[in-house]
């Protein structure tokens, strides 16, 4: 099982609409690059223990972020809304990890504006998997 980032990473890489929504914006995952250019970052931010089940398997609860560093407050916002538009509150399945529910806990959020002029938002969003 891939972390939840890279699995996120890869659901939104497969979505060609998404992808042009989000202007083929490159996407990280636990690094943010030292750019001057629009990138999309995913976290792993952790959860509560697993939950065993009564057939020897768990389901797996964390949480990531992702932030979205743009031009404008209004185009990350957009991106934002279109990943969560796209994830939440879906069942998928990605390499091999059933993905049992996605849910956005939060609205596209403010973190930082850069020295640059460009802006930092993000989303959080909670994972139930096995």
């Amino acid at each position: 099982m891939k972390p939840a980032s890279y699995d996120i990473k890869d659901l939104i890489e497969v979505d060609s609409e998404l992808l042009l929504e989000l202007k083929n914006t490159p996407i990280y995952c636990n690094t943010q690059m030292p750019t001057k250019t629009q990138s999309i970052t995913i976290y792993d931010t952790g959860g509560p223990p697993p939950q065993q089940t009564l057939g020897g398997g768990e389901y797996i609860y964390t949480s990531i972020q992702i932030r979205v560093r743009t031009f404008t407050y209004i185009e990350g916002f957009n991106f934002l809304r279109a990943i969560q538009n796209y994830l939440h509150n879906t069942t998928r399945e990605i390499n091999g990890t059933l993905y049992t529910a996605i849910i956005v806990s939060c609205e596209p959020t403010l973190l930082t504006w850069r020295d640059n002029g460009m802006v930092d938002l993000f989303i959080n969003l909670n994972i139930q998997r096995r």
